[in-house]
């Protein structure tokens, strides 16, 4: 009964580790694009600079 419950034990710890890891990959994944759609007006200025005109002097 002791070495079913330590073989048992030991796979419990496995599958709870890389389950762990599994979701914070997904975790991760989530943030990043969170953070990019929150911040994509600054990136959209940052990478397109053709938007932006200066004015130019009125001849009048």
């Amino acid at each position: 009964m002791n070495l079913i419950h330590k073989n048992f034990r030991k796979f419990c710890l496995r599958l709870h580790l890389w389950l762990g890891l599994l979701s914070d990959i997904v975790v991760f994944i989530v943030c990043i694009t969170g953070c990019l759609y929150a911040f994509k007006d600054e990136f959209n200025d940052a990478t397109q600079p053709w938007k932006f005109v200066s004015p130019e002097p009125s001849p009048y």
